[in-house]
């Protein structure tokens, strides 16, 4: 991929869906559709490249964490190489004011 042009920032996304929840949860219908639709859409209309989208439906809480690790790893290897970067966080699924339920 070419450098962006002064000023421009590269985007990337990490999106989440996950229709099960932990075990006290009533399963959703639309959280991982849900969040297929927005990823379509980041890369649509959103000006973030499909390659730099990661969707995780229903993952658990590791392997979440691991694609947040990994794509952190990357947003910091393009800062190092002067770009700019911004990144697009979505969750669909239960959760509380303490933790997402994965």
């Amino acid at each position: 991929m070419p450098a962006p042009v002064d000023g421009a920032v590269e985007r990337f996304a990490v999106v989440i869906g996950n229709d099960e929840g932990n075990g006290s949860d009533l399963p959703l219908r639309y959280a991982e559709s849900d969040a297929a639709k927005v990823a379509s859409t980041l890369e649509e209309i959103g000006g973030i490249e499909p390659a730099d989208v990661v969707l995780l439906r229903g993952r658990d809480v590791d392997g979440v964490r691991r694609a947040l690790i990994a794509m952190n790893d990357r947003i910091r290897s393009r800062i190092r190489a002067g770009v700019q970067a911004m990144l697009v966080g979505y969750y669909s699924g239960h959760g509380d004011s303490q933790s997402l339920h994965l």
